[in-house]
């Protein structure tokens, strides 16, 4: 090897070595979240990677495919369990197949530093190629298999045509099949790349010095057109290599895309292709009384323990409000809805919430898509009423949902916001703050120690977060100590930025 090749083929394995540090894999699946990890990732967590990808071919998983559970199942046919794909069951395989390769790169960078016989090196350069594109192809095939083995779990349910609630089924499924994406990052593409490059250098010997056995003596050679030559090569190479990592980054940003907008696709337009909100009760929750517009869900998923009074029975559902918005360009809308027991006449009292629902459907120019739903999304007020909902704006692009409930007893008054916000196909509470609270016992006027006030206001501010505001919280008044027997000035201000889907 001559000082062009040496001198090609070590920065091209400069360059596969530091996607050390940069993303290689995306694996997004709803009960694990999203991981994006680079080399350091797989070594530094190993053992926890190796926990969460045997989660996604273990039974938590399954279950996710056969629907929610329900409260108080119905008698059916038991449930077929298809096995998970291979290409899933041994995704374990790509962190090693990576390493692989990457541990070739380094060795192959250190022969450059001294000799060696060329078939050592080469064959270290062609046996990592090889393990980056198994690696990118094994992603490619699992999330393929995945997608594919959700809707034959989904087929080969015999209870899903018998159950009322078989419509939300499906969708919810879907909704969790869409979610689903293992994919290869920029980062791996251009392992592989580089790689291969080194590889047909030397293979090739393209920048090789030309010789002639004919001749004893040793050979002119034109050393300015072979500086070019070098140039040239080298031009090429780096060309290469920058467009092979655009693809990859254009590659993850449409399957992205694909992503967001895998919403599953519900009938819930009239004829004019308008958003009906009973409509789109009766997707969600099941038949849908035409006098009252209230829905009748009569097998409910389990409960959170704030709603535990809800479990083994039906629940009737109505609609709250229909809120619409347009994000990222396309109109969006939030049905907000109310469950309560249908068993109990009597459902008016202090602690009697109702469960408040938020569903998010977009509309992507053809059809109406359910892009995320939560029955349980937070507690309405009590006695029976129904929250005052608004749209609250939380990012550049990004509303949530937000009401707020009064609640009070026994000289005590509380206000308190609930924030549920849609982030990609999961949606949930990000955040809860009491705005004011108070006591009095009766003798506040009289001095009492016990009695306390105090408000927070909150404001939306830019952070660190490009999508997201963070939320600034500020009290003032007065609080009670520990033991409720006496209070202490309180003024304080805090700041909270979304982390994992909470504000934190």
């Amino acid at each position: 090897m001559n000082k062009a090749e040496q001198w090609i083929v070590s920065s091209l394995l400069v360059i596969a070595l530091l996607t050390f540090f940069f993303p290689l894999t995306t694996i997004r699946v709803p009960v694990l979240g999203n991981m994006d990890l680079s080399g350091y990732d797989l070594i530094s967590k190993a053992q926890v990677l190796n926990h969460d990808l045997d989660a996604i071919g273990d039974q938590r998983l399954a279950d996710m495919a056969n629907g929610p559970s329900e409260a108080a199942p119905i008698a059916s046919a038991p449930t077929p369990q298809i096995a998970m794909p291979f290409s899933v069951r041994k995704l374990l395989f790509v962190p090693i197949e990576i390493l692989v390769s990457f541990i070739c790169a380094l060795i192959a960078l250190l022969t450059c530093l001294r000799p060696v016989k060329l078939s050592l090196r080469n064959a270290l350069l062609a046996f990592g190629c090889a393990a980056a594109t198994i690696a990118i192809i094994h992603l490619a095939i699992a999330n393929s298999d995945i997608h594919t083995w959700f809707q034959n779990q989904i087929t080969s349910d015999p209870s899903v045509d018998a159950s009322p609630l078989s419509g939300l089924a499906v969708q919810i499924v879907q909704l969790a099949a869409n979610a689903v994406q293992l994919q290869a990052s920029a980062g791996l593409y251009v392992l592989a790349a580089t790689m291969l490059l080194a590889t047909v250098v030397l293979q090739s010997g393209i920048v090789s010095s030309p010789s002639s056995p004919s001749l004893s003596v040793e050979p002119i050679v034109d050393q300015t057109d072979h500086s070019g030559r070098n140039r040239v090569v080298v031009f090429i190479a780096l060309a290469v290599v920058t467009l092979a990592a655009m693809a990859g980054v254009l590659m993850h940003t449409r399957s992205s895309e694909e992503s967001e907008n895998g919403g599953t696709p519900v009938q819930v337009g009239n004829a004019s292709g308008e958003f009906d909100p009973t409509l789109a009760l009766g997707v969600l929750y099941g038949s849908v009384d035409e006098s009252s517009h209230m829905a009748t869900w009569a097998h409910p998923t389990a409960p959170p323990k704030l709603f535990s009074q809800f479990a083994g029975g039906p629940l009737v559902v109505r609609i709250v409000s229909t809120l619409s918005t347009t994000q990222d360009g396309k109109p969006t809308k939030y049905l907000i809805s109310a469950a309560r027991p249908a068993n109990l006449e009597d459902y008016s009292c202090h602690a009697c919430w109702d469960a408040i629902g938020v569903a998010e459907f977009l509309y992507d120019g053809s059809q109406w898509r359910l892009e995320a739903s939560n029955p349980y999304a937070g507690p309405g007020p009590g006695y029976d009423g129904s929250p005052a909902v608004k749209l609250t704006k939380i990012g550049t692009e990004h509303y949530a949902v937000s009401w707020t409930i009064k609640d009070g007893g026994q000289g005590e008054e509380d206000s308190t916001i609930y924030i549920v916000a849609a982030i990609g196909h999961w949606i949930g509470g990000v955040f809860k703050q009491d705005l004011s609270s108070s006591y009095d016992d009766g003798e506040c006027s009289a001095g009492s120690s016990r009695c306390y006030s105090n408000s927070t206001s909150i404001q939306f501010v830019t952070g660190n977060n490009r999508d997201y505001y963070d939320i600034k919280t500020s009290t003032v008044g007065s609080k009670p100590n520990e033991d409720f027997s006496s209070v202490s000035p309180v003024k304080d201000t805090r700041t909270y930025s979304l982390i994992d889907h909470i504000y934190r």
